[in-house]
């Protein structure tokens, strides 16, 4: 029975991204599959030493010359010290060959690869509301695992809230970015959070103490027990899943943006989603633990919410 939850719950999964992918603007494009137009003979527009600089240039040059199949792949390698080699190319193949000459034939279906410098870059795993009032350790470590590092503190004395609670978290001075912004890694993050006077901290303490008493048997509790008895192949799976969502959504805003120049990529994420929900469908009742359910249903709850906010 339960695999049929599962079967359903991937299901449900599909359709939410489909939607998301498809019902946000009526007037986007729709890739059903790669183009089936027959391949002709192109001529190469410039040689291997000649494609230096900005790669947007060196892309569009071989779109123009009639080649089908131009990839572009950022390298994710910079800080925001270096951001004046963004976009700047460091490798050039055209049918897996890094040597070719302007003027040689071959054919439009070759691939052309470009490889250039990009930014690294982290989103942000919530909104910024949504800090507000969490516990700042906790928000610090949500930070640190999507790879900010840059992360500072600040700490405002207000006996009326709650101790160590967030007020807010600024990002480069920005406070009203939503969920999956993407920023540099090193980022100047600024979490502010409440702080109470020594005196007013003495008195509440025994009070302080019973609230963390009970939050910890909640929710937060439950997720730790669960990741630590779950079954570590069931969680491993279950991790790359929610981060290949989290790169899907990352692909659509850019496939909104510009639907052919993404168009390859999405029909590539599209059959990488088919692999991961079939997977997931074989996952049997009798061989999963109640922990590998609890962790299961928090996956696909995050997800949920994620695809939620995107569309």
């Amino acid at each position: 029975m339960k695999k049929r939850i599962l079967a359903f719950s991937a299901i449900t999964i599909i359709s939410a991204i489909i939607f998301c992918s498809c019902g946000r603007n009526e007037s986007s494009y729709e890739y059903t599959e790669e183009p089936t137009t027959k391949p002709i003979e192109v001529v190469i527009p410039m040689g291997n030493y000649d494609c230096k600089g900005d790669y947007r240039k060196v892309e569009q040059s071989f779109r123009d010359s009639g080649f089908a199949k131009v990839i572009t792949d950022g390298k994710g390698d910079l800080l925001s010290k270096d951001k004046e080699k963004d976009g700047q190319i460091t490798e050039v193949t055209v049918d897996g060959k890094k040597s070719f000459k302007k003027g040689e034939k071959v054919m439009s279906d070759v691939e052309v690869k470009i490889v250039h410098h990009s930014m690294k870059t982290a989103y942000i795993p919530f909104k910024a509301e949504e800090a507000e009032g969490e516990n700042y350790e906790d928000i610090i470590t949500q930070l640190k695992e999507k790879g900010f590092t840059n992360i500072k503190t600040k700490t405002v004395e207000d006996s009326s809230k709650e101790n160590e609670t967030v007020k807010s978290v600024s990002v480069n001075g920005e406070t009203d970015y939503e969920s999956f912004y993407s920023y540099v890694v090193d980022s100047k993050i600024v979490v502010t959070y409440y702080t109470k006077s020594e005196k007013s901290e003495s008195k509440k303490e025994s009070k302080s103490e019973s609230k963390s008493e009970s939050r910890d048997s909640g929710s937060s509790l439950v997720s730790k027990i669960a990741e630590g008895t779950v079954t570590p192949s069931f969680k491993a799976y279950m991790d790359s899943y929610e981060e290949f969502i989290d790169k899907y959504i990352d692909l659509m805003k850019n496939y909104n943006k510009d639907p052919i120049k993404f168009a390859t990529q999405y029909i590539e994420y599209v059959q990488k989603l088919s692999e991961f929900t079939d997977k997931l469908a074989e996952y049997d009742e009798d061989e999963m633990s109640t922990a590998d359910w609890l962790y299961y249903t928090q996956v696909v709850n995050r997800v949920n919410k994620k695809l939620a906010e995107v569309n």
